[in-house]
């Protein structure tokens, strides 16, 4: 039985998603699961399961640690789809308020392959000079090789 000062998870018929969606707000997950997750979600999107892929980037939004995860796996579905319009307003907010990282790098490759190679290589060359993440250089300095700008 659940007292009155607990939240209500359950719910009656009429407040069902109220209460799921307030219980999964205070979700809080170890940073392993949320990256597991999201690599199951992104394995989908790869074979073309983007609707169960979106099903659990919603979930990764409920979260308490798994913002920049659903952001990044939100994009990556995106692109996946040759949405890079979409994909590329996924990241732009989280990126502009961050520090530059692997979300950077995942922006400049839509941009790449959205066809704004001066966009993927500002954000390559940001990525490269200011990120703390070895992926996110490696990832940032691949795609510049891949355009066939120098470093």
């Amino acid at each position: 039985m659940v007292s009155s000062n607990e939240p209500n998870c359950y719910g009656s018929k009429s407040h069902e998603r109220f209460y799921v969606f307030d219980c999964a707000k205070n979700v809080i997950m170890d940073k392993a699961v949320l990256k597991l997750l999201a690599e199951i979600a992104i394995l989908g999107s790869n074979n073309a399961q983007t609707k169960p892929a979106q099903v659990i980037i919603d979930a990764l939004k409920l979260t308490h640690d798994g913002h920049e995860i659903a952001v990044t796996t939100q994009a990556l579905n995106e692109f996946n789809q040759g949405k890079f319009d979409l994909a590329a307003n996924t990241l732009m907010p989280w990126c502009d308020q961050q520090p530059a990282g692997v979300a950077h790098g995942l922006l400049a490759m839509v941009f790449w392959q959205w066809g704004k190679n001066s966009d993927a290589e500002r954000v390559c060359r940001k990525v490269i000079d200011e990120a703390q993440e070895p992926t996110a250089k490696e990832l940032a300095s691949q795609i510049l090789q891949q355009m066939g700008v120098t470093i």
